[in-house]
């Protein structure tokens, strides 16, 4: 998570609180989202003081890597899947996947990246073995909903939702949509935008 990389840095540094806008500039998010994204884990500030670094590094340290075993699942193990299994075996995800899920034949029964991947179909026996709550959803945008309800179902609480597409869950369901097409495009229009000014500047 950068936000914790540099949130360490300014500690190292000597700088002890820091004020939402200026955690908006280092994310590109606005403050009004830092303080939203705040208040949701738990962490308060203050107008005058701003927050606390080494408080706040703890706080996301803790949900990052819970003192416990708990971990996540994911379903769908096609291309972005593996990808994301990948990413969780190097550590990088802070949170370790437990269980792969796949319809595929080919993919089933095997090891993915250190990552046991099961039937579809044995979903609800695994979470209730392994007491999971948490989800990342790795499937094609057309079958997203239906794998939702199933989640659902076997008592999962909060989503990740990688698939191209919106999903609805009931109230008290935690869903995070992480739509890499929209930040792509995002990137490059800014991109674009910068270039153009660049250009204008050159011939002015």
């Amino acid at each position: 998570m950068t936000c914790r990389r540099h949130l360490r840095e300014l500690l190292t540094h000597g700088k002890e609180r820091i004020y939402s806008h200026e955690l908006a500039e280092m994310e590109r998010v606005t403050a009004a989202q830092v303080r939203r994204d705040l208040m949701t884990i738990g962490y308060a500030g203050s107008p005058a003081h701003g927050y606390d670094i080494a408080g706040l590094i703890g706080t996301i340290d803790d949900l990052l890597n819970p003192s416990t075993d708990e971990g996540c699942i994911l379903i769908g193990a096609g291309h972005l899947g593996r990808a994301i299994l990948a990413y969780a075996a190097s550590g990088g995800l802070g949170l370790p996947i437990l269980a792969a899920f796949d319809n595929d034949s080919g993919k089933v029964r095997h090891l993915i990246h250190g990552c046991y991947c099961y039937p579809i179909e044995q979903l609800p026996e695994v979470v209730s073995r392994l007491k999971v709550l948490t989800a990342l959803l790795a499937v094609p945008a057309p079958v997203a909903q239906a794998v939702v309800e199933q989640l659902v179902a076997t008592g999962i609480r909060s989503l990740v939702n990688f698939a191209p597409v919106r999903i609805r869950a009931p109230q008290g369901i935690f869903v995070q949509d992480v739509d890499i097409a929209v930040a792509l495009w995002k990137a490059a229009f800014h991109a674009q935008q910068a270039n153009s000014a660049v250009t204008t500047a050159k011939h002015a």
